[in-house]
């Protein structure tokens, strides 16, 4: 049988894995200790933090496809938020989301788990080399290890990540070096006592914060009251190789 091997268990590739396995023997390699990519998420009893993608839309009939039985048993969920906008000396502004917002529940990462229950990931395995060598794909983890032989390797990890991981030789090897991601902080709050906010999910205006979602408006999120407070891109990028210093010394303004 046809060996394939994918390089990363978020969303794009646990469903390449579950489209492959009756062709092929397939394994999916996993650098973290959990899965899901940047539907991420945090949980500290009582609260719970979507710390990566806040919500995700369904833009094309494939997609909406793909969520129907997902949606049909309650595992993804509408999340319908009182949606602001919000801009320094101006009144916050009610805003109308373009597209339906999607939630899995009782966390983002609740998706891509029930994706991987009937598929062979390996966490904490991070592929650092692909040789081809007598017509087949080897492997080799970050610590040396041989992690097999394949036929085919598929990465799904980020660009600038496959870019560097696949041989200097691949035609597509420009392109990968040509694409950006932007980069975004999160800051993730838990309150005793929840604080009076008279809306779920603000968009910000003009500031190096962009956006704010009280992450337990959320369909069947804890009950803990927690907030999840997100960079613009434009001020993550300017901040990405800026080092955590102490309060004061205006590396963080």
């Amino acid at each position: 049988m046809t060996r394939i091997a994918i390089v990363g268990a978020g969303l794009s590739g646990l469903v390449l894995a579950i489209g492959l396995r009756d062709f092929a023997s397939v394994t999916v390699f996993e650098k973290s200790r959990g899965i899901g990519g940047r539907l991420s998420t945090r949980y500290q009893d009582p609260f719970s933090f979507d710390h990566g993608a806040q919500y995700f839309t369904a833009k094309t009939p494939e997609f909406r496809k793909f969520l129907e039985p997902h949606i049909a048993s309650r595992l993804v969920q509408d999340w319908q938020p009182k949606l602001v906008t919000l801009e320094h000396g101006i009144q916050s502004q009610a805003a109308t989301a373009t597209e339906g917002f999607y939630a899995a529940v009782p966390r983002m990462t609740s998706l891509c788990k029930s994706l991987a229950e009937d598929i062979d990931v390996q966490h904490q395995r991070e592929i650092k080399r692909i040789e081809r060598v007598d017509g087949v794909w080897h492997l080799t983890t970050s610590d040396g290890i041989d992690a097999g032989i394949f036929d085919w390797v598929i990465s799904t990890a980020p660009a600038l990540q496959t870019q560097r991981l696949l041989p200097k030789n691949f035609s597509g090897q420009d392109k990968l070096k040509d694409s950006r991601m932007n980069g975004c902080f999160t800051l993730m709050l838990g309150y005793e006592n929840a604080p009076t906010i008279e809306w779920d999910a603000a968009k910000i205006v003009g500031s190096p914060i962009g956006w704010i979602a009280v992450n337990s408006s959320k369909p069947g999120r804890p009950m803990g009251f927690s907030l999840v407070v997100q960079t613009s891109n434009k001020w993550a990028e300017a901040h990405l190789e800026v080092s955590a210093q102490s309060p004061g010394d205006g590396a963080w303004d």
